[in-house]
């Protein structure tokens, strides 16, 4: 997974002077700092006001934004549930910057033919937060000369894991205080609570976008609400009664009109107004509990999209620490990581082997078995992505997406897998040529597929 590098002048021209390493580096090509040093691209002296300094701007940045996410949660909600898809553009606007910043991260390591300015590579370690690089980010080696690469790859082990878990915790406290609920007072106490769920109920059983709920949606409401067994003849005699129930109420105005059984179909506003008013509970079995049932729904779904997307954004900067783990140099007949030249591979004091296991696990647990499994669940249901059941199950994973570019993501995770990490094993004088061909063809891809649901914000 290398190449021969007899002379340390081919990536470090700037390190050596007659054979001897100048500029506070020593080791392997001149490739190492020494103590009280730290590499950017070059050794530069450690400062301890500024390493003091970036760490009490990302622990204050993070601490902001929890204390803002606690103090502004109900607000975040409510928003949220307002502008949904306006949320998600957001959102994919800011994974998107950030897999420019990961991609844009990488250069200095995978183009090292080049010599970069040092006001750029000082401008690309501000990007080193994005792509887990804590050894950078907090200055270790200036505290601890003897982490090594190891470090890194260790973090982008935990972080996944951690995520996890963090999800799994706050998902079983808020479905169990909502088991707490009483629901009946929910249901007649809260009529903000009713709406929004209401609301949320139908978007979530209106997948084809038409601003109305058919027959056929309907049969599926009542599923999700715990009627199993209703057919389509059972739904168009509940679908009937609610329009009773509103007739009675006096929002029979706001209904669309409807000349037989057939063309039966409830309009979101004339929807929402019957279930504020109490139309559900006279259709399912599960009387004010549907408010609990959909809160929970909404709950699986909001910790499903974020995980999701907080694990494909990461999922660049942890692919290519795998990567870079199988990535070396021979240097007269000797074996070291490019990404860290004081490990050498199948050295005599085994330090590359003895971390293999963790690497492997990584690779095997998170870099391929997460597009693997996303690839095999959209795959699987690929003839009715788009019917109610699968949109329930599944519509997380290409919600943001428009109708033919439901695979979209995966066309993301292998481009940026590529850039970040693949790349490394090519000849350094091809990585250029080939990371213009990845971006050309992504760009054509891009527009041929146009994968996202909002022209304006994306075009």
């Amino acid at each position: 997974a290398g190449q021969h590098l007899l002379e340390p002048t081919i990536y470090y021209p700037e390190h050596c002077t007659n054979s001897q390493c100048m500029n506070g580096t020593k080791g392997v090509l001149c490739a190492l700092c020494k103590q009280g040093y730290t590499l950017r691209k070059k050794c530069v002296p450690c400062d301890s006001a500024n390493i003091g300094a970036s760490i009490g701007i990302l622990v204050g940045g993070l601490l902001i934004v929890v204390w803002l996410t606690c103090v502004m949660r109900k607000t975040i909600r409510r928003l949220q549930r307002k502008y949904g898809a306006l949320w998600r553009d957001v959102v994919r606007i800011f994974t998107i910057n950030v897999s420019f910043m990961q991609i844009n991260g990488s250069l200095s390591s995978m183009m090292q033919q080049l010599s970069w300015p040092q006001i750029y590579l000082d401008f690309l370690s501000t990007f080193n937060v994005v792509n887990l690089d804590l050894i950078n980010v907090f200055g270790i080696p200036c505290i601890e000369s003897s982490v090594d690469y190891r470090f890194n790859v260790l973090v982008a082990l935990i972080v996944p894991a951690f995520i996890l878990s963090i999800a799994v915790v706050l998902y079983t406290i808020r479905k169990r205080k909502i088991h707490q609920r009483n629901a009946k007072n929910i249901a007649h106490w809260s009529e903000k609570l009713r709406q929004s769920a209401a609301e949320y109920l139908f978007d979530l059983i209106d997948v084809d976008g038409t601003g109305s709920i058919d027959i056929h949606e309907f049969q599926h409401l009542l599923s999700v609400l715990g009627n199993k067994q209703a057919n389509v003849k059972t739904a168009k005699v509940l679908m009937n009664q609610v329009h009773q129930h509103a007739d009675a109420h006096r929002i029979a105005g706001k209904s669309p009109t409807r000349t037989n059984t057939r063309d039966l179909s409830l309009s979101r506003i004339y929807f929402v107004d019957s279930v504020v008013d109490g139309a559900i509970e006279k259709i399912t079995d599960t009387g004010t509990n549907w408010v609990v049932l959909v809160e929970q729904e909404r709950v699986k779904t909001s910790y499903q999209t974020a995980v999701l997307v907080l694990l494909l954004l990461i999922h660049a900067p942890i692919s290519q620490r795998f990567f870079y783990y199988f990535a070396w140099d021979n240097v007269k007949g000797k074996r070291f990581l490019i990404a860290d030249y004081s490990i050498e591979v199948f050295g005599p004091n085994n330090t590359w082997i003895s971390f293999l296991p963790c690497v492997i696990v990584l690779g095997v647990m998170f870099v391929f078995l997460l597009p693997v499994m996303i690839a095999i669940m959209l795959w699987r249901a690929r003839k009715h992505l788009h019917s109610t059941s699968t949109r329930r199950k599944l519509g997380f994973l290409y919600k943001p997406f428009a109708v033919g570019a439901e695979f979209w993501e995966l066309h993301e995770v292998l481009r940026k897998m590529l850039l970040t990490g693949v790349l490394i094993y090519l000849p350094v004088s091809t990585r250029a040529a080939v990371a213009i061909l990845i971006c050309v063809v992504s760009v054509a891809l891009l527009n041929f597929v146009r994968p996202h649901r909002n022209r304006v914000g994306f075009w």
